[in-house]
């Protein structure tokens, strides 16, 4: 529910906001993550009319992992060779050197990332 927040604030303001929230869980497993956040996403979507994009998947993975160290939201956008300015955009997350979200976005890994931000609680486990 908070991940869909990015229809109305900043993206820097709903990692914050999820980052903030209680209760979330340690050491969980990076597929296992991912997984829930396309069951997550599809859920809301069908049933509560909310997105069911990649940012929401790579917002929610990456809350789910941001105990660790090394995660990496990255938005990017494919090169366009025609020299139509045509945006194609994507969000994915990089958690170490395994990347999440990438396998499945059109084509393969040939977005370049334009903006990333580290996905990391506090230090007081918030």
């Amino acid at each position: 529910r908070h991940a869909q927040g990015v229809t109305q604030s900043p993206l820097p303001e709903v990692v914050d906001r999820l980052l903030a929230l209680k209760s979330l869980p340690c050491d969980v497993d990076p597929g296992a993550a991912w997984v829930a956040a396309i069951r997550g996403s599809r859920y809301r979507a069908r049933w509560s009319g909310g997105l069911d994009t990649c940012l929401i998947r790579a917002l929610v993975a990456g809350t789910l992992l941001s105990d660790r160290p090394d995660v990496m939201l990255h938005i990017g956008f494919r090169p366009d060779p025609t020299g139509i300015a045509r945006a194609d955009g994507h969000a994915w997350l990089a958690v170490g050197e395994a990347t999440l979200g990438l396998a499945g976005s059109p084509e393969g890994e040939c977005h370049d990332s334009a903006w990333r931000a580290p996905v990391r609680r506090r230090e007081n486990g918030r």
